[in-house]
Parts: C-alpha cells; structure tokens; sequence
C-alpha cells in the first residue's frame, strides 16, 4: 500500500484542477445522496416509543429494503462514472492515497467477511459501501473549501433546519413523547429525532455543523443564526454523551486561547473561569435541589452500571472469546440477536456501545489489527498538512473519536447518522492527503 510522506509542502495547497459541469454534479449527486438516504430511510420504518426508548427491533418493510437497494443502485453507478472518467482522464494525482483507502474498504468490509467465516450469508450491503467509497476514490479532486462547504450546506439543510421543520409540522414522528421516564437528567419531556434516525444519532451530526465551520473559508453568511439553530437542536436532542463532549471541547478550546494572551489577561481570565465555576458550584450543592438528585443518583444501578453498558461490554467480551480471530460478524449486533440479549440486559442493544469491542465482538483480533492500521494511517496523514488545516482537522478528530468509549463511531449501513460521520471525515482526510502531499523540495 502507498505510504503517506512524512513531511509535506508547507504554505498553500497546490490547486486541483478545475471542476467541469459533470464533475460538480457527480460531487452533488454523492454528497446530497448520503445526506438524505438518511431521513429517507428512516421515514420508510415506523417509529414506537416504548418506555421511552425507540423500538429498534422494528422489521424493516418492503418499502425501506427496495428505498435502500435503489440508493446502493445509484452509488455504484455513480461509482462507474467516477471510474470511467478517471481512467479517461489520464490524471494520476488521485492515485495518492491508496492505501488510505484501501484500510477504509478493508474496515467496512471485514464484518462481512467475518460473518462468511461463520458460516453466514453475504448482503449487499457490503456492496453499496464499496460502491460509495469507490466513488470517493475516483471522483476529481476538489479544493478542501469546497467540499468541506458542501458537506456543511448539506448538513445545515437536512439535519439542522431540517429537523427543527419536522418537529414543528411533524411531531408524532419526530419527537419521542415522554423522554422524562426514562433519564432524571431530562432537560424537557420530549426528545427530538429530528431528520436521524436517534437522537444520539442528531446531535452529532449538528455538532459537525458548527466543526466543519473551523476549516478556513467555510464560514457561511448568517453565520450567528446558523450556530443558534445548531444548539437548539443539540439541546432539544439531550444526547447526555454528545451535550458533555461539546462543554469539554468548548471548555479546552477556551482554555487554548487563554493560553494564547498576554500574562495579566491569562491570569485574569483563568480567575474569572475558576470563580464562576466554584459560584456555581456552591449554588449547585448548597441552593438548590440536585445535591440530593445527585445522592440518590450514586446509588442508581442506571448510573453505576454506565446505563446498563457494564454489563453488555461482558456481553461482547464474551462474544469475542467465543471467535477471537474473526469474531461473530454481522450476526452478533442483528435484530434477532438484540432480542436475545433483551432477557439478559432488560433491553435491545443494537451495538456493543463501545469500539474497541465492536471490533472485537464483530471481527475479533483481525479486525483489530486493521483498525490500528488505520489510525497510524490516518494520523500521518493529519498531522503532516498545514496548521490552517490541520488545527480543524484535530479538532473534528477530537470530537469523532472520544465518543468511542461509550459508542460505536465506526459505521457504515445507510439510514445511521454515525455513516455520514464515518464518511465525510475519511473523504476530508483523502483529500487532505491528495492536495497537500507535494514532496518538499530544496
């Protein structure tokens, strides 16, 4: 596989060549398509609330299975597009970042060949992912501006204001109706889904909004009314995980920028986040009501048990020592399976709610090994572009990656807001790689 430069071009990016009509339109038809086979898909499936939670053994119907085989259709024609075209062109700048790619197709695809080894049968769904990254791969280099605008358009679109519309003209589907069941930290009764398919899939997705506006000319017109949009959908989604992980990076990034002044105005600011924060401390134990909330909470089984995940990591410990090389596949999170595991964990998980033992469970030590293949990979990639892209970069990897302790980040099945994650930060990364690798010359 092509190695990735230790040191590349400092300074502005060469620039790609100009994007004809076709070139655009192939660009928008991807980008456009993974956006919304999401609310789509997840329109097509009937949405129950049960105690509170989304019944994710639901069946898919007929509808949802032809809605998704007629977007894999059009991915992988457009994958045979992109190929035509590539290979007519003569240009052999997009052969830079093969191996890179070749890691990602090999992490997609090895729960399904682990589900072979076990003596399962192929989907096709292995086919649509291959198709899409396929089309990745060979489709014209843009400048990283524009694609990361159009990801940000896109997502602005169909899952900011797109989910605040529906929750106002369709709220029996897009809001879960009696959320304050089933968490003490409810902040509202109900919880908006929105356009995803969760609404720890929503708030996310709204987060990378506000990240990929870091990048350098990515800011939009309006942009104060697009960040308010996007926190109100955060706050209406109450993804406790996703609400926490945007307070810490907010927290650091301000602590960073501290850091950066002068020595009076560090000191002064630093004091000023210290009092606050023990005002607000004080208030919180001494005057209000939580200090008993947050008594009773240690001894909660909900709290100890991290929401029940304890129990379900033994679960995919266990998985992964029945079949440690290849692990159980894609039959070991199915929905069958999420219903013998309900007696067991007194719900359906639908994933092992942490990534290292997704692997494990899914793909046992092989599968592992990939993945640690692939972070070297991509790390070299990240740290070895300029600072303006770099510094956004880090911070999009920030927050894709810290939610693995707790959640599945690697996904690849249309219709899961965590599969536009997966995609839009590897295609940010490939074409990183493709832009900014000039050899350093002199």
């Amino acid at each position: 596989m092509s190695q990735v430069p230790d040191k590349m071009a400092s300074g502005p990016a060469p620039a790609p060549r100009a994007l004809s009509t076709v070139d655009v339109f192939c660009w928008r038809v991807l980008i456009w398509g993974l956006g919304l086979s999401t609310p789509l898909l997840t329109s097509l499936k009937p949405r129950r609330f049960i105690a509170g939670e989304l019944d994710v053994a639901e069946g898919v119907g007929d509808l949802s299975y032809l809605a998704s085989k007629g977007f894999y259709l059009l991915f992988l024609i457009l994958a045979t597009v992109a190929l035509f075209r590539h290979l007519s062109s003569g240009d052999k700048s997009g052969a830079r970042g093969r191996g890179f790619w070749g890691l990602t197709i090999l992490l997609a695809a090895l729960p399904t060949v682990s589900t072979l080894v076990s003596g399962g049968t192929l989907t096709l769904s292995l086919l649509g992912t291959l198709a899409i990254y396929s089309a990745t791969y060979f489709m014209p280099t843009p400048s990283l501006e524009w694609l990361v605008r159009q990801l940000r358009v896109m997502l602005m679109c169909v899952f900011v204001y797109g989910s605040l519309a529906v929750a106002v003209l369709f709220p029996d589907w897009a809001w879960n109706p009696s959320y304050a069941e089933e968490s003490a930290l409810a902040l509202f009764p109900m919880r908006l889904y929105g356009m995803a398919a969760h609404a720890n899939s929503l708030a996310p997705l709204a987060i990378f909004v506000w990240m990929l506006g870091r990048f350098p000319g990515c800011r939009l017109r309006g942009e104060p009314v697009h960040v308010a949009a996007i926190v109100l959908v955060l706050l209406l989604s109450q993804s406790k995980t996703n609400l926490v992980l945007a307070v810490l990076l907010c927290c650091a990034y301000l602590l960073i920028r501290l850091n950066s002044l002068g020595r009076f105005k560090r000191y002064l600011g630093f004091s000023v986040i210290a009092s606050s924060s023990a005002l607000f401390l004080v208030y919180l134990f001494k005057f209000s009501s939580y200090a008993s909330r947050i008594e009773d909470m240690m001894y909660d089984p909900q709290i100890i048990t991290l929401s029940g995940r304890v129990p379900l990591w033994l679960l995919a410990v266990d998985m992964w020592l029945e079949r440690p090389w290849f692990g159980q596949g894609l039959d070991a999170w199915s929905s069958k399976a999420s219903l013998d595991y309900f007696d067991f964990l007194g719900w359906a998980a639908t994933h092992a709610h942490n990534q290292i033992l997704q692997v494990l469970s899914q793909t046992g030590l092989v599968g592992l090994a990939a993945l640690l293949l692939w972070s070297r990979s991509f790390y070299r990639i990240v740290r070895a572009v300029p600072d303006t892209v770099r510094i956004p970069l880090y911070w999009t990897c920030a927050f894709y990656f810290l939610p693995g302790f707790t959640e599945v980040i690697f996904q690849y099945t249309l219709g899961q807001g965590a599969t536009l994650l997966t995609w839009m930060l590897s295609v940010m990364v490939l074409y990183s790689l493709r832009i900014y690798s000039r050899p350093v010359t002199g």
